[in-house]
């Protein structure tokens, strides 16, 4: 089922995605970027 962020603040850890290769990066607390590759897949 698709998950949504629960607190927004990096707390709670909910949210956690890879970003350009690195994993268990917390979404809520990384900006956004031009050509960014976020994978929810771990």
């Amino acid at each position: 089922q698709p998950r949504a962020p629960l607190c927004g603040m990096g707390v709670c850890f909910e949210c956690r995605v890879r970003i350009d290769g690195i994993g268990q990066q917390r979404a809520c607390l990384v900006d956004a970027r031009d050509g960014m590759q976020v994978r929810t897949d771990g």
